[in-house]
């Protein structure tokens, strides 16, 4: 599998803030967050080698790459609240 075969989807999570999210694989869910700067392509070679194994999650998160960019709520406690509401979608 390559990263290009992920799904790509969006999800309303947090108050209704979109996240741009790829996910691919079945089991166990993995999910991989990227750092400061970074965007779900970050994963590129890790997630396919995890996806035969695991369900792989791999979000944009809040004001980067494809999903939403909102004003406000980057500090960490808004961040984990858009994960959970990124993983109870699934």
């Amino acid at each position: 599998m390559n990263f290009s075969d992920f799904d790509h989807a969006r999800a309303y999570v947090n108050g209704g803030v979109k996240l741009h999210h790829r996910s691919a694989g079945t089991g166990p869910t993995v999910v991989l967050v990227h750092g400061w700067l970074g965007t779900s392509y970050t994963w590129r070679h890790v997630a396919p080698r995890l996806a035969a194994h695991h369900r792989v999650l791999v979000p944009d998160m809040r004001g980067y790459g494809d999903s939403e960019k909102p004003a406000s709520g980057y500090d960490g406690l808004a961040l984990v609240e858009d994960l959970r509401g990124l993983n109870s979608n699934f």
